[in-house]
């Protein structure tokens, strides 16, 4: 339902209908949908959450106290929240509830204090005896900085995969302190982030054997193109 942006209420209604009747689906994302209010989230992951797995939606209309709902869905092991402009810290703790969540990605967090919401997000999540958190993607996040994400994987010392993409503050200077952190890092991605770095690093963090690090910049390490939505694929180890 990728291309579905504003679905009317009969098709809603519709759709709540058929998910009644296959409970067993294990995937599901509506991406684009903008019109979610916490009842028609409530209706259509009240059906799926003893069976759900992966979950990727738009939460552009859903407040924090609405990631209640989804901390429902048990079972689940990625998440991917789109839009996530009214996303709070709040909401965050409530998604600390699933244990068994290896894969999390948010866009468009423009508002909230990323950084430190992740971190007490990660604290919670060992209070919990969560499982470890593998990949994490994190686009379009003007507030996110170097030091910030430092302390956030601080927390995540069995990550695999970091994908940051559209983040303005992220020069890439603690890439070498991420690894360090994070010993069974394979790949890093910065993507369309403010790259401050110089030619020699450059080289040898793309020549690095151990580890995928791509970097996406132009000469003066401006963001050439506007971030495309990250998914949630093994095929390139990013999410």
């Amino acid at each position: 339902m990728e291309d579905c942006l504003e679905m009317t209420l009969p098709n809603i209604s519709a759709l709540m209908s058929y998910l009644e009747t296959n409970k067993n689906l294990s995937c599901f994302a509506i991406p684009n949908m903008y019109n979610l209010t916490s009842e028609i989230t409530s209706g259509l992951l009240g059906h799926l959450k003893n069976n759900l797995t992966e979950l990727t939606m738009s939460v552009a209309d859903l407040q924090g106290q609405d990631m209640l709902v989804i901390s429902r869905c048990w079972k689940l092991k990625k998440l991917a929240l789109h839009d996530a402009v009214h996303l709070t810290e709040a909401g965050l703790i409530h998604l600390a509830k699933l244990a068994y969540l290896e894969e999390f990605q948010i866009t468009f967090v423009d508002e909230l204090a990323i950084d430190t919401a992740l971190r007490n997000f990660l604290i919670e999540r060992q209070k919990n005896n969560c499982c470890p958190l593998r990949k994490l993607g994190i686009d379009t996040c003007y507030l996110l900085t170097d030091e910030g994400m430092d302390d956030v994987l601080s927390f995540c010392p069995k990550l695999w995969v970091l994908h940051l993409s559209d983040c303005d503050k992220i020069t890439g200077e603690f890439i070498d302190q991420w690894i360090a952190k994070c010993p069974f890092m394979e790949s890093i991605t910065l993507r369309y982030c403010s790259l401050k770095l110089s030619e020699d690093d450059m080289k040898r963090h793309k020549e690095n054997k151990k580890i995928t690090i791509n970097l996406d910049y132009d000469l003066h390490c401006n963001k050439i193109k506007k971030a495309e939505p990250l998914q949630m694929s093994d095929d390139d180890n990013g999410l």
